[in-house]
């Protein structure tokens, strides 16, 4: 079985880590994220960042010590939302060949360079620090997306030089991701993932979006990533994904997944319901279906949300008494949804390793 060593614990792979990007997955603490087998979470260096909570979360112990949660974090570089609120929705933050400045509405602004993104994953305590990158949407001109490509190369060269001077004398490092760009251009992802390649990194990102408008996998550019790195390295495909999405892309050779999915749908009403054990199901097929806590009819259902999950929520309360949760607009009821989707995606992730 394949395996990840990190600073708090070993990771069995193929893993999935849900996003908690504010320090946080909303309506969830971390003990309840624990019991549900989830292995690590994801969070992000920009928004906390952007909070001011750098400084504190490092003088409190690191991220760690301040959220209660003694498993692996991943935390992001801010590359994504460098793509969503200074390139597309241009809001005052600007790129320069040093790095790319933030700015909200209030004027307010904060510059990540390669290395004051290292520096802040450092302070947060990360397990696996990702470097900063230059992130674009697949239908970007080819011209804008092999300046996204020489961009994220420059800084991943910045990135990997300054880590290694951080860490010159350091016994127990954190672990380091690359992000391998290049839109929806076969071509460009794989010259990225080539020369990210030289740099020695312990794991490579899919960065960008996995999915295309038809709301399909990315598969040539994802396997780039995978075929154009070194082979012995840690490969996480960002933003993946459905159930049916990340089966796929284990079977091209991933190891890592993050996305909202699981419990942005739970706090909406939608979850996940195994056809049949997971044990036994194929994972090639038809495995899986959702249910909506809208549906009226569940409201007199006694059964369980799935009658083969052993989650919190499954082993103690029924369909109708999360229905009825969600149409009194009662907080838990995201709580216990969350946590069915989250035992959800670790038993898929379980089932997947044999």
């Amino acid at each position: 079985m394949k395996t990840l060593q990190t600073n708090h614990g070993l990771v069995q792979l193929p893993a999935f880590f849900p996003d908690a990007t504010r320090a946080t997955i909303k309506s969830v603490d971390t003990l309840a994220v624990a019991a549900t087998g989830t292995p690590g979470m994801v969070m992000n260096t920009y928004h906390l960042a952007n909070l001011g909570l750098v400084d504190i979360i490092h003088e409190l112990g690191g991220l760690h010590a301040f959220t209660g949660w003694n498993r692996p974090i991943i935390t992001d570089s801010g590359g994504f939302q460098a793509m969503s609120l200074v390139r597309e929705h241009n809001t005052g933050g600007k790129f320069t060949d040093d790095g790319v400045q933030f700015q909200d509405g209030a004027g307010n602004k904060l510059m990540l360079t390669p290395e004051s993104c290292i520096d802040f994953q450092f302070k947060l305590g990360s397990d696996i620090i990702m470097i900063l990158d230059d992130c674009t949407k697949p239908d970007m001109p080819l011209a804008e997306q092999l300046k996204s490509v020489e961009r994220t190369i420059r800084w991943a060269k910045r990135a990997r030089e300054h880590f290694d001077k951080v860490t010159e004398n350091m016994t127990d490092k954190p672990l380091l991701f690359g992000i391998v760009q290049g839109g929806g251009d076969r071509q460009l992802r794989r010259s990225c993932a080539i020369e990210l390649g030289k740099l020695n990194f312990d794991g490579y990102g899919y960065g960008g979006f996995p999915i295309n408008d038809k709301n399909q996998l990315m598969s040539e550019t994802l396997q780039a990533v995978v075929d154009d790195t070194p082979a012995e390295a840690i490969k996480y495909a960002m933003g993946v994904g459905t159930p049916a999405q990340i089966v796929q892309c284990v079977r091209m050779g991933y190891d890592l997944f993050d996305v909202v999915i699981p419990t942005r749908e739970a706090r909406h009403k939608k979850l996940y319901i195994w056809k049949g054990d997971p044990v036994e199901v194929d994972l090639e097929g038809d495995f899986y279906e959702t249910i909506t806590m809208k549906n009226l009819a569940l409201q007199t259902d006694a059964a369980p949300l799935d009658s083969h999950c052993d989650c919190h929520t499954c082993t103690n309360y029924s369909r109708a008494y999360i229905h009825t949760l969600f149409r009194a607009d009662i907080s838990v009821a995201g709580q216990l949804a969350s946590i069915h989707n989250l035992r959800f995606y670790a038993r898929l992730m379980e089932a997947l390793r044999y």
